[in-house]
């Protein structure tokens, strides 16, 4: 990812797209260089800051209100799941000189309760309006299937910098959702599965609130293909190293 960004910015190839797909012709024999969509997402970003001329990712706040998936992922006996999900900033930790994790949501501790979706049914909502989840940089939500009897199942997740957010909403289609992108022959999500996100944007005092977290070591769970070795930590860390090694 950091070499798609660093080509972009040296002018080696005419965007994003055209970056990425000549690292995976330059890396491997089948033309599969960086295929987690959100380090695939990062580089997007990365040629937005350019394009617009900014030295850093724009910074804004969010709250998150709402999560709706669309058409139920199969994760329990019979189909269907038990889905809630938590929240990770990546955040500059000055002391350590490196971006560290905190976790500043996790639905099932503040709500203390879980639904059960059974597969036939079309989403699964998870609201959230009641929590104030404020969001700023860059976030990581991940999904996961409540289980009774055992641990709880990862189902997927997937990263975003709240500086590119549009309209207070977002969209994530299964292709661009880390491990969900995986699932090729649908055992587990739908062919038409999505992430609604929707949110509300805030200004003044309200967005520069700092947000409190439980620092947490990432898992490495990215879903990289086979033939990649997944990068672990924010995205924005590989797009940061482009720019500083470009200077």
């Amino acid at each position: 990812m950091m070499i798609s960004a660093f080509m972009v910015r040296e002018g080696l190839a005419r965007d994003s797209m055209e970056a990425l797909k000549i690292f995976g012709e330059i890396r491997t024999s089948n033309g599969k260089g960086v295929t987690i969509p959100s380090q695939m997402r990062y580089v997007h970003y990365y040629e937005q800051c350019l394009r617009h001329g900014f030295e850093t990712f724009p910074v804004k706040t969010y709250r998150i209100r709402h999560i709706r998936l669309i058409t139920v992922p199969n994760f329990d006996v019979g189909g269907g799941c038990d889905p809630y999900f938590d929240v990770r900033l990546a955040v500059w930790d000055e002391g350590k000189k490196k971006h560290v994790m905190k976790k500043v949501f996790d639905y099932y501790k503040a709500a203390k309760k879980v639904r059960n979706y059974r597969s036939r049914d079309k989403y699964a909502d998870i609201d959230v309006e009641e929590f104030d989840l404020r969001v700023r940089g860059d976030v990581k939500v991940v999904l996961y299937d409540y289980d009774k009897l055992g641990g709880h199942d990862k189902m997927a997740h997937f990263w975003f910098n709240t500086g590119f957010v549009t309209n207070n909403y977002l969209l994530f289609h299964k292709e661009v959702t880390d491990r969900a992108c995986k699932d090729k022959h649908n055992k587990e999500f739908d062919a038409d599965f999505k992430v609604e996100l929707f949110l509300d944007e805030l200004t003044g005092t309200d967005a520069d609130v700092v947000i409190e977290g439980e620092e947490v070591l990432d898992d490495r769970d990215d879903g990289a293909e086979d033939g990649e070795a997944g990068e672990g930590g924010a995205p924005a860390e590989a797009t940061g190293a482009a720019a500083a090694a470009a200077e």
